[in-house]
C-alpha cells in the first residue's frame, strides 16, 4: 500500500516536471526545491521496496 501510493505520488511530480522541463508555461521557473522533493521521493520508493531482514527493526532486550 504504502509503495503504490509513493509511485502514484512520484508518476506525478515526474510528470508535472518533464512538462515544466519540455514545456514550460510562460513565467514559470523550475526551483532547485521541486527536484530535489523529486529526488527525495524516488529514494523513498527505493528505501521502501529494499529487502529488509526479518527482525531488524525491534528493539534488543537487555542481558541480564
Amino acid at each position: 500500500m504504502l509503495v503504490t501510493g509513493l509511485g502514484m505520488i512520484a508518476g506525478q511530480l515526474l510528470g508535472s516536471l518533464g512538462l515544466d522541463l519540455l514545456v514550460p508555461a510562460p513565467g514559470s521557473v523550475v526551483a532547485p526545491a521541486t527536484v530535489l522533493g523529486t529526488l527525495l521521493t524516488l529514494a523513498a520508493i527505493i528505501l521502501a521496496t529494499l529487502p529488509w531482514p526479518r527482525g531488524a527493526f525491534r528493539r534488543q532486550r537487555p542481558v541480564g
